[in-house]
């Protein structure tokens, strides 16, 4: 179960590091990883609740294209939606800030999701592990560093609103979310039983 942890933690004191800034403390950034990774899993859980995957996953637990698309869109959200609530909590003004929050989201949402998957295949632990191991730093972490980061190009210094979400730059960088597309498609084609990466 502790395995769920190594990898994002590890990558997580990195994106701590790397944020040159030091603003944000250390144990921002673990609540960030905690409280964040748990609460984005729960928001994408709401969300798979309103956007159910198609009948065909829920019964014989193959995923379909538009399940796998709907997969990413719906974690990516939800983990989107709680690096914003972050950003605006700690107004903070660079890109590597919110690339440390969107990193810590996606980390402690990766931990979160594998140890829910350790759990589920219990008699599989170690395998599901180190596979989730090693995609977790191109994954979700990754992706909602890049996310974090973007935001803060679009905004900069100003206060956030909506026009900021239609701002090309945030287009351009958000679009590489489009990657855990991509991954559930690849899960599709090989018919992997489970969902999201």
């Amino acid at each position: 179960f502790a395995g769920a942890f190594a990898m994002p933690l590890s990558a997580l004191i990195f994106f701590f590091e790397l944020n040159s800034f030091k603003n944000i403390s250390i144990m921002n950034t673990f609540k960030i990883f905690f409280v964040g990774g748990a609460f984005s899993l729960l928001v994408a859980l709401l969300l798979y609740e309103v956007f159910p995957l198609s009948l065909e996953s829920q019964i014989f637990g193959t995923l379909t294209v538009a399940d796998a698309f709907l997969i990413g869109i719906i974690e990516e959200v939800g983990k989107f939606i709680i690096v914003i609530y972050f950003i605006e909590r700690l107004d903070v003004k660079y890109i590597l800030n919110g690339v440390l929050i969107g990193g810590a989201v996606g980390a402690g949402f990766a931990a979160f999701e594998t140890a829910g998957y350790i759990l589920s295949y219990a008699e599989q632990a170690m395998d599901v592990t180190i596979l989730r191991a090693i995609t977790s730093i191109g994954g979700h972490l990754a992706w909602t560093a890049v996310a974090g980061g973007a935001l803060i190009i679009a905004k900069r210094t100003e206060e956030l609103e909506l026009s900021h979400f239609t701002k090309s730059q945030f287009i351009f960088f958000f679009s590489y979310n489009c990657f855990h597309w991509l991954c559930g498609h690849s899960q599709c084609i090989t018919n992997c039983n489970t969902h999201g990466l």
